[in-house]
């Protein structure tokens, strides 16, 4: 950025529900992507592989085709359990949020958004927070939200369709400027 001071940018963002869980929607990817969802994989299965070679080897002894066989067993439930759990967080993720929001809103419903070359506030009814651009952990987007992480489950969050997109282009901007590591997009 160059050395001169822009007088910062104001405007209010009141994120409706849909908005939430698309920004949901983008953390939860991001933080189930390849390594946590192989590391899930894995935990299952070695759990259902020490159950499943144990009782038996405790029973009638060791044997290595049977031990085998137990593995791969572990395996395929590892494969079913993942793949039932990953659509039903999605599908119970709208109610989650629904349950979120109904315990913020009474508090606050939106938030006045501040924000220049150094840094960006946000001011709600219960939290004024104040960070430089730098602070900011990722940023995720897609076409709705454009979702400033703080940390894994902290995030500010500005719906696209009540801003101006050059100001959407300004935070991005500023988050590239900063070198924030750029989430899902």
């Amino acid at each position: 950025m160059s050395g001169t001071s822009t007088a910062p940018l104001h405007f209010r963002v009141e994120p409706a529900e849909k908005d939430w869980v698309s920004a949901n929607r983008l953390m939860l990817r991001h933080r189930w992507l390849w390594r946590r969802l192989v590391l899930s994989f894995l935990t299952i299965w070695l759990v259902y592989s020490a159950i499943l070679i144990a009782v038996p080897t405790i029973e009638y002894g060791w044997h290595t085709r049977w031990a085998l066989y137990h593995l791969s067993q572990a395996g395929v439930y590892a494969v079913i359990v993942v793949a039932v759990l990953i659509p039903l967080v999605l599908a119970l993720l709208p109610r989650r949020v629904r349950k979120q929001l109904a315990e913020t809103r009474r508090l606050s419903s939106g938030a006045d958004v501040e924000f220049d070359e150094h840094r960006v506030r946000f001011a709600t009814g219960i939290a004024d927070v104040r960070l430089a651009w730098a602070q900011f952990k990722r940023w995720h987007e897609n076409a709705d939200v454009l979702v400033l992480a703080i940390t894994d489950r902290e995030a500010l969050l500005l719906p696209k369709s009540q801003l101006d997109p050059s100001l959407i282009d300004a935070v991005r901007a500023h988050l590239v400027a900063a070198q924030v590591e750029r989430g899902l997009t």
